[in-house]
Formats: structure tokens, C-alpha cells, sequence
């Protein structure tokens, strides 16, 4: 259903996050994910999360509070894309400030 989809969800924090719940159901259905996470304390969580994944989706750090994040993971996102196309889905503020900063 959504092979060849690409998406990038960010502020997964742990097992009962909704951006956790969004990214299985990309991944269940075939979709390819890029999980991002607020910042360092919250890495190691989302690190068990996709341990036994194959393949293993990209995580990025990106606290949607510092615009320096923001670029950053957009940078991030096109380095490893190519010219692939990614659908945004953020569950957070996130949204407009990256839309914003044309990051998709």
C-alpha cells in the first residue's frame, strides 16, 4: 500500500509515543520512515525501538524549538534521499516551522 513512499516523522519519544504508532503503520505497510527524536536523552530509547528492524530507518535528532535543528535534519534528509521525494508528518508545532523552512 505504501511501497516506494517515503516519510519523515518526528518527535518519537518511546513505545506509547503516536509518532512511534505512525511510524509502524508506515513500516507495516511498506512505507520507507526517517524517525526523529527532541534530543540526546530521547536517542537511546528510539534506538531500541528500531533495533530489531530491518532495514534500520535513519534517525535525526530535532529539537523543533532551536531553528538550527530544523535546517540541520533538512540537510540530513536531502544527503540521504537523493532525489527521492519525502512526505513530511509531524506530530508537533514542527509542521508549519518546517513547511516554513521548506523542508520538504
Amino acid at each position: 500500500m505504501l511501497e516506494g513512499k517515503k516519510f519523515a516523522v518526528f518527535n518519537v519519544a518511546n513505545k506509547k509515543s503516536i509518532a512511534w504508532a505512525i511510524s509502524q503503520s508506515i513500516m507495516k505497510f511498506g512505507g520507507e520512515v526517517i524517525i526523529g527524536y527532541q534530543n540526546e536523552r530521547l536517542r537511546e530509547n528510539v534506538e531500541e525501538l528500531i533495533a530489531g528492524l530491518n532495514p534500520k530507518p535513519l534517525i535525526v535528532e530535532c529539537d523543533v524549538s532551536k531553528d538550527e535543528n530544523i535546517e540541520k535534519v533538512a540537510e540530513e534528509i536531502e544527503k540521504n534521499s537523493r532525489e527521492d521525494r519525502w512526505i513530511c508528518t509531524f506530530y508537533s508545532l514542527c509542521t508549519i516551522r518546517c513547511f516554513k523552512k521548506s523542508l520538504c
